[in-house]
């Protein structure tokens, strides 16, 4: 039997959870997908160094394990949907791309979504916190960060995928992702304003003016601990825009250097089924 697709929400507790939910639960209906709510703590990851050898340190890790499914069980449980199939995954690490990093090499999902807001207003600019700008520039799958207001019903799609020159390869992944977004969403492309996608700002008042629901652009390229020129502007354009941004990376994270994080995650234990709501 084929698996589904699957769209990843990255659950946060200080805010964007249901934002995010609400995104993922419209796109899993038009992309036919599985939606798994994945919480990854960073409190305890002192104890997945200790636990191979440490029983004490083991538990605290269960523990850590059994408060975040209650939190997603109550998430989950507040969508009223019986066409939705919802699974969880809840990681101890020592961030949150970390453990973003070794789930997504296990799940491959099609999409990362996380919230930024719940319940944003169109035109309503925010300040991202800076591990939400961190996050997504190390981050290894396509990831959607939302701002909860609703699309159209015909979702406008702008892709941006000339701004920070980002390579064919990356560039021909955002094409298709956008493409088989306008196909399953039933929505259409904007094209940016002329030369507008080599400065930020003039890039968020194209998107602005074409009330895009969406903008497609590639992750920063990584150039080490410094901030880079291209990560500068990629930062001043998340700042100026006011829609969904859907960002995609440029090089994922290789298998070895998976491995080598230490991350602790349980997904879909054997007590519990994937959940669908009633």
């Amino acid at each position: 039997m084929e698996l589904s697709a699957a769209i990843l929400v990255l659950v946060d507790r200080g805010g964007g959870a249901q934002a995010a939910l609400q995104k993922a639960s419209a796109l899993a209906r038009y992309l036919g997908a599985v939606i798994e709510l994945f919480s990854c703590d960073t409190e305890h990851a002192s104890a997945v160094r200790r636990a191979p050898n440490d029983a004490s340190a083991q538990r605290v890790i269960e523990e850590c394990f059994d408060d975040s499914e209650r939190y997603l069980d109550a998430l989950s449980g507040s969508v009223v949907a019986r066409d939705l199939d919802f699974r969880h995954c809840v990681a101890c690490a020592a961030s949150v791309a970390e453990g973003l990093a070794a789930r997504v090499e296990a799940l491959a999902p099609l999409l990362v979504i996380r919230g930024i807001a719940d319940g944003g207003e169109r035109g309503s600019r925010l300040s991202l916190r800076p591990e939400v700008v961190q996050l997504v520039k190390q981050v290894t799958a396509p990831i959607l960060l939302t701002r909860g207001s609703p699309w159209a019903p015909s979702p406008r799609i702008v892709i941006a995928d000339e701004f920070s020159s980002p390579d064919a390869g990356t560039r021909a992944q955002m094409l298709n992702l956008a493409n088989r977004l306008r196909a399953e969403c039933h929505g259409w492309f904007a094209e940016p304003t002329q030369n507008s996608q080599r400065d930020p700002h003039e890039l968020g008042q194209s998107v602005e003016n074409s009330r895009a629901d969406i903008l497609v652009v590639a992750a920063p390229d990584a150039e080490g601990a410094a901030p880079s020129s291209r990560a500068c502007e990629f930062e001043a354009l998340l700042a100026s825009i006011t829609c969904d941004t859907l960002i995609v990376p440029r090089s994922p994270v290789t298998s070895s250097a998976v491995a080598r994080l230490l991350v602790a995650f349980r997904a879909n234990p054997a007590h519990r089924q994937p959940r669908k709501p009633t």
